[in-house]
């Protein structure tokens, strides 16, 4: 299991591959709190349980869910943090 968190101006990537729900989306809530305002996390798993729980909770964090797409048995969503 690894986690890796890369910045450049444009997006923010996340891989939490190998990550048993809810850790996924526990990576998610902590890397999304060094995201400027506006800013895109891009996050890279393979847990399925974490395609309804980081959708879920960016929606009622007030988030914009930009993309979600199937890779095999992975997924990567897009998400742009609300503006604060």
């Amino acid at each position: 299991m690894s986690e890796t968190i890369l910045h450049n101006e444009e997006e923010t990537v996340l891989d939490a591959l190998g990550e048993v729900c809810p850790y996924p989306l526990l990576k998610v809530q902590m890397a999304m709190e060094g995201v400027k305002s506006g800013g895109i996390l891009r996050v890279h798993f393979d847990c399925g349980k974490a395609t309804e729980t980081i959708p879920e909770w960016a929606k009622e964090d007030g988030h914009e869910q930009l993309s979600l797409e199937e890779h095999g048995d992975q997924w990567t969503i897009r998400l742009r943090k609300k503006a604060e």
